[in-house]
């Protein structure tokens, strides 16, 4: 696009310095793609989900260490 149409990108000085940085922001995107990729599957199969018989979560808000935020 470039050396086709260089009226449309302005601001382009040096052509072969451009074409390198649009290389390594592909390349850095398609790692982080592949990255991305690889950590998804990891997590799904290696998912561990307890499930509690009545429902309840495992956490609950302790209502006297809360803070009332200038409210008093």
């Amino acid at each position: 696009m470039l050396t086709a149409q260089p009226f449309l990108i302005g601001g382009i000085e040096d052509e072969e310095v451009a074409k390198s940085s649009a290389f390594g922001a592909m390349s850095c995107f398609a790692v982080t793609f592949v990255m991305s990729v690889v950590g998804i599957c990891y997590d799904r199969n290696n998912e561990v989900e307890d499930i509690k018989e009545n429902g309840e979560a495992e956490y609950h808000l302790a209502k006297d260490q809360m803070t009332s935020y200038g409210t008093h």
